[in-house]
């Protein structure tokens, strides 16, 4: 890189940094998660906004070698997000609740899965050209169906937290909800990017069966190796500078063993997560505070201008109206009925049931890093990404308003304080 374009990235993330910043003090006043500050300062840098300026001052700051530069920066701090989430799953809430949970879980994944790969077919004509290659159907129609079902594990848990729910059972459920949801999500992701790589249905089964034997490898080998190495440290700083070396080099090992098998890194960033111990509360926790802070208020941010970049709400008039009105009604429509029936099955008021359905049908940030999967993989064109982007926009902004509505209404005993858990050994 050049000395100009070494300038212009750190001018770059600079601008990334500080509009994220100052979106989110205005945002916040509104009741809406910083994933939207995120992604409107994304979207604002791109061709939507500064790059519809006269001189096209987008184009002229993000030049191409600084969008890979920046493309390369936001990877790292991808996968180190999404490592945080692995290590947050706590499969103890999953059994607590484990009869409603697996309920809703199974509907919330379901329907919107089914409704999306009925939107699919109806959308590939228009979108079967990506790049000038044509994209197949079934890699097509598994990837969409895949990203109707996400939900944000990440920002659900902290508009549970900021509305002190997470001592209640609906917040557990709705939780614990989402992280089964998620790892539903990572693997169907994994299947339609493998239908996408195959040439064939041998190809196919290869990288499956890789995906599996590298599941089974970090699981069975790599987390038990660690519990026994953590086991025999002794509290200390050095030992916790320690552990994050291990944790950043079995982070990179898996990243790059599922960015090889020709899934994505993010894959093995979620499998790294889940592989490290957690029962060693004074490492896991320092942990935590040495790779958040950086991730989420620097390394995330830059991630987000690739897909604000990508995003121009030009092309959504382009593709026509009733698309985005499609992919919005889909997937409200899949998470609510998918949770709410479900919900009300295992006895839970209508009230409370609408309530989960909203908070799963936030999809925030866990919704873009898909999407900018599938942009990358040649999955999605340019004006579906730009619809895919906003039905992620209205789905995470919603979440709020109709919470305060249907809490209002709150009197079953799933809105009840439960009483504070007992602290298991070394957690």
């Amino acid at each position: 890189m050049t000395d100009d374009g070494v300038g212009l990235l750190l001018v770059g993330i600079a601008l990334v940094i500080g509009s994220t910043r100052v979106a989110a003090i205005l945002l916040v006043r509104f009741g809406q998660p910083p994933v939207i500050a995120e992604i409107i300062a994304g979207i604002a840098l791109g061709p939507t906004l500064l790059g519809a300026l006269p001189g096209d001052p987008s184009s002229a700051l993000f030049t191409p070698e600084v969008r890979d530069a920046m493309a390369a920066i936001g990877t790292v701090g991808l996968v180190v997000f999404v490592f945080l989430i692995g290590l947050e799953l706590d499969g103890r809430q999953v059994r607590q609740h484990e009869r409603v949970v697996a309920a809703i879980s199974a509907g919330g994944v379901v329907v919107p899965f089914a409704l999306g790969l009925g939107l699919a077919v109806s959308l590939h004509d228009g979108h079967r050209f990506v790049g000038g290659e044509e994209v197949p159907l079934l890699p097509f129609a598994l990837f969409l169906a895949t990203a109707m079902s996400i939900t944000a594990f990440p920002v659900l848990t902290r508009i549970v937290v900021d509305r002190g729910l997470e001592r209640t059972p609906l917040g557990q459920v709705a939780t614990a909800s989402a992280a089964v949801q998620d790892l539903a999500g990572w693997l169907l992701l994994a299947v339609s990017l493998a239908a996408l790589t195959g040439d064939g249905a041998s190809d196919l089964l290869l990288t499956v069966a890789e995906s599996v034997v590298f599941v089974a490898v970090a699981m069975l080998v790599v987390k038990p190796a660690l519990r026994r190495w953590l086991a025999r440290r002794q509290p200390g700083a050095e030992v916790r500078m320690e552990t994050v070396a291990v944790a950043l080099a079995l982070l990179a090992a898996c990243s790059g063993a599922t960015q090889l098998i020709g899934l994505h890194a993010v894959l093995g960033a979620f499998v790294a997560g889940l592989a490290f111990p957690r029962e060693r509360r004074d490492l896991v926790v320092p942990l935590r505070q040495a790779l958040a802070p950086i991730t989420l208020g620097a390394l995330l941010p830059i991630f987000f201008v690739g897909p604000g970049l990508a995003t121009d709400f030009g092309t959504v008039g382009q593709s026509g109206g009733w698309e985005v009105l499609a992919i919005i009604g889909c997937a409200c429509a899949g998470k609510l009925v998918g949770v709410i029936v479900p919900a009300r099955a295992t006895g839970a008021s209508t009230a409370d049931a609408a309530a989960l359905g909203v908070l799963l049908n936030t999809r925030g940030l866990m919704e873009l890093i898909v999407l900018n999967v599938g942009l990358t993989a040649g999955l999605l064109d340019q004006g579906l990404f730009s619809s895919m982007v906003l039905m992620t926009l209205v789905t995470t902004m919603m979440t709020g308003p109709l919470l305060d509505l249907l809490a209002r209404r709150r009197a079953s005993p799933l809105w009840e304080v439960s009483p504070a858990p007992r602290a298991s050994p070394g957690r």
